[in-house]
């Protein structure tokens, strides 16, 4: 399946809006989530980025290290979805890592200015983004998606 360049910034929007959420400024403080009833505190759902990336199923690139901030940005909803982020960060060249994630996942890749982007449905039904792209402290890897606390229920479409 061929996506065209509208389609393919639909599918950032979607998928950035479904699963980005402002970060708390320490591990302690509730995330706030706009569909959420007021007053409805959403905790981060894990305390490990490792945890995270097992969730996602999403395999760690070797050698990267993780920000333990993104944990803050990982929730699960009233649906029972996780809404999920995660960062590392390695100094192998982003064609390299891009190669690495594009064998890892059958999921449609494309070319930008500065890296990858890779996006679509895992075969475990995970909603994934996942973006490499060249920064000033390395290659720096942003995997999003939506998982589903059930295996019967498939992760809500975030188009």
């Amino acid at each position: 399946m061929r996506l065209g360049p509208l389609a393919f910034a639909c599918i950032c929007v979607a998928v950035t809006v479904g699963c980005g959420t402002p970060a708390p400024t320490t591990k302690e403080a509730p995330i706030e989530n706009a569909s959420a009833p007021k007053g409805t505190e959403l905790k981060p759902a894990f305390t490990k980025p490792e945890e995270v990336a097992e969730k996602m199923q999403v395999p760690a690139y070797p050698g990267a290290s993780f920000d333990d901030e993104t944990i803050n940005k990982s929730y699960k909803n009233d649906q029972g979805e996780y809404r999920l982020a995660l960062t590392m960060v390695t100094k192998d060249p982003v064609d390299k890592v891009a190669k690495f994630y594009e064998g890892a996942f059958a999921l449609q890749s494309f070319k930008k200015e500065n890296g990858v982007d890779i996006m679509g449905r895992t075969k475990s039904g995970t909603f994934l983004m996942l973006s490499v792209t060249a920064e000033s402290q390395g290659t720096v890897i942003r995997a999003k998606g939506i998982v589903s606390d059930s295996e019967k229920k498939p992760a809500t479409n975030p188009m």
